[in-house]
């Protein structure tokens, strides 16, 4: 019981020290960022890795490489909650996969990323060339704490009940089967109720925190590479 307490205690402070980290190393990355990281193809298996944040995300960037390693094809694709919309979001990451002639995805939504991919599959025929969805904690149906940074337009978009959310879940969500959402086991920024979608599966990490999830947790990332080795 002990040991449960402190971990929980650990992994709460791991999370506030993120958050004060990263929003102004995220700053900073979007000042300098350039183009989406490639890498070369290894196994015939490709992950895409979508993020939303000030773009990109330091730590994401060492998961791809962690991807990679296990000879995985692996990209990671970012927005910045800066500037744009989600449409535009969904629109550029169609014509990335567009491009580069990517096919047999597995397509993994971090954190908000996940409502850009939701979209590209939804709205963009995304599951012709996508095998799996992955949304790690996404705010399907959004989160009343992305308030404070309303004055973005793609952070209302996030608001819960926004037209764009009401819009993008008014039809069913196509090849249910095919879709995962991993969870903590305690998310303080992304409500349960805007993590779910009907008739998904539901995966839950021993985690808790929202950041931890995606930026701190490896069986995060070695569950997204059992998803991806599996055969279509």
């Amino acid at each position: 019981m002990l040991q449960r307490f402190l971990k929980i205690i650990f992994e709460s402070l791991l999370e506030v020290f993120l958050i004060l980290l990263y929003t102004p190393l995220g700053v900073i990355a979007f000042i300098f960022s350039g183009k989406e990281e490639t890498h070369t193809q290894v196994n015939g298996k490709t992950i895409i890795l979508v993020e939303w944040w000030t773009n990109p995300n330091i730590i994401h960037r060492f998961w791809k490489r962690y991807l990679e390693r296990k000879r995985f094809n692996v990209y990671l694709v970012s927005f910045s909650l800066l500037r744009g919309s989600f449409q535009e979001s969904a629109e550029k990451l169609k014509q990335f996969i567009d491009e580069k002639k990517l096919h047999n995805i597995t397509l993994v939504g971090l954190s908000t990323g996940s409502v850009t991919a939701l979209l590209y599959l939804q709205e963009f025929d995304g599951w012709k060339q996508v095998k799996k969805f992955i949304a790690v904690a996404g705010p399907f149906h959004g989160t009343p704490l992305v308030l404070p940074l309303a004055f973005f337009p793609s952070v209302r978009e996030l608001l819960p009940e926004s037209k764009f959310l009401r819009a993008l879940l008014s039809k069913p969500v196509k090849h249910t089967e095919k879709i995962t959402i991993l969870n903590a086991k305690m998310d303080e920024m992304v409500p349960l109720w805007s993590r779910i979608l009907p008739n998904v599966k539901q995966e839950i990490i021993d985690i808790y925190g929202h950041n931890n999830l995606h930026i701190y947790s490896k069986s995060t990332y070695d569950m997204i590479a059992r998803y991806a080795a599996e055969p279509r």
